[in-house]
């Protein structure tokens, strides 16, 4: 998904960001670019599903620049991120989805867009495949994993016998996908809910096909399929 930092304060951007970057799945779900003012920002082209906005900016407040851009994209979402905090009823005329204090950046900043990911992604149900002659809509829930090849990407799913092919790369299909998928290494990546056994550095999944790990990412992945697990109760 692509999310917007905008802060015109340099130290207090490049925390944001290193935030993020810090969480391995934060970092694979979110294609990030950051501003320092408003006016870099082209209301035209630059479309986001989540921002990270100061409010305190040197050419426009961040609460009028918030109210602008969800004119336009009312599926938007607003994150406050300000060290005014008198501002936050202020802020409720734009409804954004959170109000964060500068000061608690590295404990709430993180949680917070886990939890807004999981909510946006719960909604996308399909993902939808344009190709020259026709367009394929595919449930999520029936996609076993997705296999990179060249310029095209196969999706095998448990309806079909041979995969559906588009032309894409694996981050484009990445960021439509729900919260239960996961780029298991540079060609594939797979349904955690079609996992059938862990073992030796390698994946199985439910219909016996098996898949390697990275090396070195054996751990980042069984952490990330333990922390699914568990958001997969709570869900």
């Amino acid at each position: 998904m692509k999310c917007c930092v905008l802060e015109d304060c340099n130290r207090d951007l490049n925390q944001i960001i290193s935030c993020i970057q810090a969480d391995d799945y934060l970092n694979n779900q979110l294609s990030i670019k950051s501003y320092t003012s408003t006016s870099q920002i082209d209301l035209t082209t630059d479309i986001f599903d989540i921002l990270l906005l100061d409010i305190d900016l040197p050419d426009k407040n961040g609460i009028d620049f918030a109210n602008d851009y969800i004119k336009i994209y009312p599926n938007a979402k607003i994150i406050f991120i300000s060290s005014h905090n008198e501002l936050v009823f202020d802020s409720f005329k734009v409804h954004p989805y959170s109000f964060i204090k500068k000061e608690n950046i590295n404990i709430e900043l993180n949680d917070t867009l886990l939890e807004l990911l999981d909510l946006l992604k719960l909604h996308k149900k399909e993902i939808v495949l344009n190709n020259k002659d026709h367009t394929t809509i595919i449930q999520q829930n029936d996609i076993i994993y997705i296999e990179s090849l060249k310029h095209y990407c196969y999706i095998h799913t448990k309806c079909t016998t041979e995969p559906y092919k588009i032309r894409a790369n694996m981050r484009q299909i990445l960021e439509d996908l729900n919260f239960y998928f996961y780029r298991i290494n540079r060609s594939y990546i797979i349904n955690l809910n079609e996992i059938k056994q862990i073992k030796n550095g390698r994946v199985i999944l439910k219909n016996d096909m098996e898949v390697s790990l990275q090396r070195g990412q054996i751990k980042k992945f069984q952490n990330t399929y333990d922390n699914f697990l568990c958001r997969k109760i709570i869900l």
